[in-house]
């Protein structure tokens, strides 16, 4: 699940972004492995990659303060939900409050979260990338980091046994047909879904509440994008994804922002209306020229720090700091998308 538009924006111990030290390296003349080991990995640069990547979707903290809350992103029977962030964003945490609170929302419902790294059903998720990538790393290095990895499983086994105390029913699994909730009435999280699985999840969704939460999606105009989602360019998997936003009903992007050694998550929204998913159902409009109209409509980065400057009360260093960034993902536009961390 390679994606060459985030994997930069990862952050190595040192807080410092992947784009950032390999541009670095290359001033400096060195080898990216020797900048990897600088920064506090004592691993190989790509395998290095890979196990911040795990990490970015393993590690949940209590240090993460979210003053909009995630109960607007519980989906309603028939309607799809998305969260979509970078590495950083604490998207996978926000997927894990949602799927608690589907299961007391939810409660006479079957309970189900998908992601590719469960290895076996039932299981919570893993280590998907790291684990192939470092065979030639040396041994007590290579368990040493693996070791970490599988730590960080322990808060979703216990988030999982809450899942379970409260549903009817509650199955974790890596694709949607391993639920076999068939017919049952169910609500579903998913992580980072991928090729066919899309298409999965859309099946009979007159009988799910769906939320898709997606850590490598720098920008709403990703839902529409083939390539993203892993998927052929053809017309079949175009309509999968037409039939998830004809169903949507909000749209969220995330980032973190991180002000000394706090977390805040910065979030903006947009519930779809009934004209807009009438459009995405409809194949001669394109699903681009939407995308941009709600992309259009959402909120300003910079209105989203002030809210939080005005709850959090912010001494003025650090919430013209905040602003500032918020500003710069403004102008950027499109592209922008990484989590912050203000050097304070």
């Amino acid at each position: 699940m390679s994606n060459a538009t985030t994997t930069p924006f990862l952050r190595f111990p040192s807080r410092r972004s992947a784009k950032r030290l390999a541009q670095d390296a290359r001033k400096q003349g060195i080898s990216l492995n020797e900048m990897a080991q600088r920064n506090g990995l004592d691993l190989p640069w790509s395998v290095g990659i890979n196990y911040l990547r795990d990490k970015d979707a393993l590690a949940l903290s209590g240090n993460v303060k979210d003053h909009f809350t995630a109960s607007p992103l519980v989906p309603e029977q028939g309607r799809v939900n998305f969260v979509l962030g970078t590495p950083g964003s604490y998207v996978n945490q926000t997927a894990l409050q949602v799927l608690m609170l589907c299961a007391v929302v939810h409660s006479e419902k079957h309970i189900g979260y998908c992601d590719f790294s469960i290895e076996n059903r039932n299981e919570t998720p893993g280590p998907l990338h790291y684990g192939r990538s470092s065979a030639f790393v040396d041994g007590p290095i290579k368990n040493t980091y693996m070791a970490e990895l599988e730590r960080l499983r322990g808060p979703w086994d216990k988030s999982f046994e809450f899942v379970r105390d409260k549903a009817v029913k509650f199955v974790s699994a890596k694709l949607p047909h391993q639920f076999r909730f068939k017919k049952a009435q169910a609500a579903i999280v998913a992580m980072n879904p991928r090729k066919n699985v899309l298409g999965g999840l859309g099946n009979h969704l007159q009988d799910k509440a769906l939320l898709i939460a997606d850590n490598q999606a720098n920008s709403i105009m990703r839902l529409g994008d083939g390539k993203h989602w892993g998927q052929l360019p053809d017309q079949r998997c175009s309509r999968d994804r037409r039939n998830l936003l004809a169903n949507t009903g909000i749209i969220s992007e995330q980032r973190g922002l991180m002000l000394g050694n706090q977390i805040y998550l910065m979030r903006r929204s947009i519930e779809l209306s009934d004209n807009e998913r009438s459009s995405f159902a409809d194949e001669s409009i394109s699903m681009r020229e939407v995308l941009e109209s709600l992309e259009d409509r959402l909120k300003p980065w910079v209105e989203v720090v002030d809210e939080l400057d005005a709850a959090f009360s912010w001494e003025s260093r650090l919430g013209d700091s905040a602003k500032d960034y918020a500003s710069r993902l403004d102008g950027v536009g499109r592209d922008s998308g990484v989590s912050h961390t203000l050097g304070l």
